[in-house]
């Protein structure tokens, strides 16, 4: 069943876990002078090109979020022992909601993309794909928010998911509907970017609390960012069995607690 999770996330607490955060972490360290290259493009008949000047949360072609697993920017599926990569990409469907999850596998001379894994045509923007290997059953997870679908606002900001019994499918939806975990109506947007880890831990980000079911976007510059959580949110986990999820006790660390 989809869990609509409320967070007690007071503002005090969530500065006081981005400041420890802060003092305990040195922080990201970039090599100017590491050679960059490519690893992948939307190349060919089944992707479009990320190329766009203008867009916005939602409305957005992707070719991004490579899935990173035991090795860096690369999915080992223990049933071969091939290194896969997935992206979320967007698929060349003219004016039809386009968000896709591509499917690339590595070979001798590069990464070879394939077809999409999955494309729906009821989303425009799919982001964060990622796979969990549960009791030889193939857990492909996403996250979307409530605006990218067709139309804004079918289906609510959250976590979604599908199991197949191999990487390439066929994929089902999880609780007949997809929707894994999601934000409550009266605070749509309170979390964002869910990853599900193979200990079924799910980690995510505070995004924004609205005041008085109001959206913040729409609320000036400086109250919409006075809104944002920009730290952790609670530490969820998961229970799985076939195509069914349900919820187990969170996980004692966080930014706030559940109510």
């Amino acid at each position: 069943m989809p869990w609509v999770i409320q967070m007690g996330v007071g503002w005090a607490a969530i500065r006081a876990a981005w400041s420890a955060f802060v003092e305990a972490a040195s922080g990201p360290r970039f090599d100017t002078s590491a050679e960059h290259r490519e690893l992948l493009g939307a190349h060919g008949p089944h992707y479009l090109p990320a190329d766009e000047t203008e867009g916005g949360p939602g409305r957005i072609r992707a070719f991004r979020d490579p899935y990173r697993f035991r090795d860096p920017y690369r999915f080992r599926d223990p049933a071969d022992g091939r290194e896969y990569l997935l992206v979320a990409a967007s698929v060349p469907w003219g004016y039809r909601f386009m968000g896709a999850i591509a499917l690339a596998r590595a070979t001798a001379g590069g990464w070879e993309l394939g077809s999409p894994l999955v494309a729906d045509g009821v989303n425009h923007e799919i982001e964060r794909p990622h796979v969990v290997v549960h009791r030889s059953h193939y857990y492909l997870f996403i996250c979307t928010s409530r605006r990218s679908f067709h139309p804004a606002g079918a289906a609510p900001t959250g976590l979604y998911g599908f199991v197949a019994p191999a990487l390439g499918g066929p994929y089902e939806p999880l609780n007949g509907s997809g929707l894994v975990i999601q934000n409550p109506p009266e605070q749509p947007d309170q979390a964002y970017a869910w990853l599900v880890l193979p200990t079924l831990d799910v980690h995510s980000f505070v995004d924004y609390l609205a005041a008085d079911g109001d959206d913040p976007r729409s609320a000036p510059a400086d109250e919409a960012r006075s809104r944002f959580g920009g730290t952790f949110a609670p530490v969820l986990r998961l229970a799985i069995d076939g195509a069914s999820t349900a919820p187990r006790s969170p996980v004692a660390h966080g930014a706030g607690d559940l109510a």
